[in-house]
């Protein structure tokens, strides 16, 4: 089945780096500096399939920005949230509550790895249409981004 929806999303993102007083870098990642915070809240079109036990919702908050986002109906705490831009190059995340996932962004230059750790999941999108997700993405050791991501569904219509 295919959906035509509506998507609320509200994203909460710090972004941190390592902080050391004498060298400026801290290896056991304890103590950590913020040094930018975004937050915004986006209502866009979107399309939903459920379809062989899998749900995607594909939307694009901006006009740089498309996200997908997918589950297994019977895992609906393991996530996989992928986000491309325009300017940065195509991020792929495996969330899942507790545990730390490696995952690997390319772009045409180089290639890095990162690490997901979703600290909260609330996945009741197919009874309701809301996802809450709060996760952490680790690169290199050397920063990271905390994220609170709120998805609702506002409208719900069939299209096909």
């Amino acid at each position: 089945m295919i959906f035509d929806v509506t998507v609320k999303e509200y994203t909460h993102r710090v972004l941190t780096e390592p902080k050391d007083e004498q060298n400026g870098v801290n290896t056991n990642f304890i103590e950590k500096t913020s040094f930018a915070t975004t937050e915004y809240e986006t209502v866009c079109d979107g399309t939903l399939v459920v379809e062989g036990g899998r749900v995607c919702l594909s939307y694009e908050p901006t006009e740089q920005i498309s996200v997908e986002m997918s589950f297994d109906v019977d895992e609906p705490k393991l996530i996989t949230l992928a986000r491309r831009s325009e300017n940065m190059p195509p991020m792929m995340l495996v969330l899942e509550e507790g545990v730390r996932h490696v995952c690997l962004c390319k772009s045409q230059r180089t290639s890095f790895e990162m690490l997901a750790r979703a600290k909260r999941i609330e996945n009741s999108f197919l009874k309701d249409g809301r996802v809450e997700l709060d996760y952490t993405v680790e690169v290199n050791g050397l920063r990271a981004e905390k994220t609170k991501m709120r998805i609702n569904l506002i409208k719900n219509e069939r299209l096909r």
